[in-house]
C-alpha cells in the first residue's frame, strides 16, 4: 500500500525539550513522514546531535530529514514559512518543540481525517499539561468556542475569532492544496502564525474540520504566555486587527477599542507576571493583587469553570 508524503516542521529556538519533541514524531505508526527541524538563530547549533539521534532512534518512517538553520533570529512566522517552502509532503503539520505528539496514532488518524473530509485544515485538541507533561489540565478549545466549531458555522466561527484565537498552530495541520490556495503566513508578522492564518481561512471560505481527538500535550508557555508577551508579539497584535478584522467588519472602531483593551490586558498581565519573578515574596504578592485587581479575578473565574 502507497502511503502519501507528510511533512512534520518542528521549529525551534534554543529549547531543551528538542530531541523529547522529536521522538514523538519517530514513534509514530505512520510510515511515511519528511521531518523538518527549523532552528531559528539558536545560540547552539544542533544538527550533528539532532540527526545522529534520528538516525539512532527512528524505525524506518522518517524518508527524509532536514535541518534547517538560520544564521540569525528571524521569527517564528518566517521559519515556519521558509520550512514550508523546502517541504514536500501533501500533508503538513507544524509541531512545536516543548510540544509532543499525543500518542502513536496521532498523525495517522491526522491522514485519515483530511482524505475522509476533503479538508484544507484539520484542526484537533491540545492536551493542556504541565512542564513535565505528565498532569493534563484540560483540553482545548472548551466550551463556548468548541460548541461553536461544532456547529460548523464558518461566519460565526470567524466573528468569534475576531475576538480572540481559540485555535492555536500547535493543534493545526494544513494540506499542500491550502498552502497553494491561500499562500503562508503574510511576512508583515513575527511571531504570530496561527490567529492570521485562522481569521483568514474562515473568511475565505477554507474547508476547516475540527477533529475531536487530542493530538498534542502542550506545555504551557510560549510567545502568548502571559509572562512572555513582547512588543513584538502585541505588534503582531495590532497587525492582524489591521489586516484581518478591520477590512471586514461593519464598525472598525469599535473592534479598534476591543483591540485596545485586549492589548492593555496582555501587558497588564506581562507586568504582573514581571514582577513576580522579581519579588515572589508573600508582602510583594499582596501589593501585585492590588494593583492589578483583574488579574487574580481571571484566575478565580478559571478555577470556578474548572469545578
Amino acid at each position: 500500500m502507497n502511503h502519501q508524503l507528510i511533512t512534520v516542521i518542528v521549529p525551534c529556538y534554543n529549547d531543551v525539550h528538542l530531541l523529547e519533541c522529536i521522538s514523538s514524531v519517530l514513534m509514530q505508526h505512520y510510515p511515511a513522514i519528511q521531518l523538518i527541524v527549523a532552528d531559528d538563530g539558536s545560540l547552539e547549533n544542533r544538527r550533528e546531535e539532532v540527526l545522529a539521534f534520528v538516525q539512532q532512534h527512528q524505525k524506518g518512517n522518517i524518508l527524509s530529514l532536514e535541518y534547517l538553520r538560520s544564521e540569525e533570529n528571524r521569527g517564528t512566522v518566517y521559519n515556519i514559512n521558509h520550512a514550508i517552502e523546502v517541504s514536500h509532503g501533501d500533508l503538513i503539520f507544524t509541531l512545536a518543540s516543548d510540544d509532543v505528539l499525543y500518542d502513536a496514532d496521532v498523525l495517522g488518524d491526522w491522514v485519515r481525517a483530511f482524505s475522509q473530509q476533503d479538508a484544507h485544515v484539520v484542526v484537533g485538541w491540545r492536551a493542556v499539561c504541565d512542564e513535565s507533561l505528565s498532569r493534563e489540565y484540560a483540553l482545548a478549545p472548551e466550551g463556548k468556542p468548541l460548541q461553536l466549531l461544532r456547529t460548523g458555522k464558518r461566519k460565526a466561527i470567524w466573528k468569534a475569532l475576531c475576538r480572540d484565537n481559540f485555535l492555536f498552530g500547535c493543534a493545526t495541520a494544513r494540506s499542500r492544496r491550502c498552502v497553494e490556495e491561500f499562500g503562508p503566513v503574510p511576512s508583515c508578522y513575527r511571531l504570530i502564525e496561527d490567529y492570521p492564518m485562522n481569521l483568514r481561512w474562515y473568511r475565505l471560505g477554507a474547508r476547516v474540520v475540527f477533529m475531536e481527538r487530542p493530538v498534542v500535550k502542550h506545555r504551557k508557555g510560549g510567545v502568548s504566555a502571559p509572562a512572555n508577551v513582547s512588543d513584538a508579539y502585541l505588534r503582531d497584535t495590532r497587525e492582524i486587527y489591521r489586516q484581518e478584522v478591520f477590512p471586514y467588519v461593519r464598525f472598525p472602531l469599535l473592534w479598534k477599542l476591543h483591540m485596545n483593551r485586549k492589548i492593555l490586558q496582555r501587558t497588564r498581565e506581562r507586568d504582573y507576571h514581571v514582577m513576580r519573578r522579581k519579588n515572589p515574596s508573600f508582602a510583594w504578592n499582596v501589593l501585585y493583587h492590588l494593583r492589578y485587581p483583574e488579574i487574580i479575578w481571571k484566575y478565580v473565574k478559571a478555577h470556578w469553570r474548572a469545578k
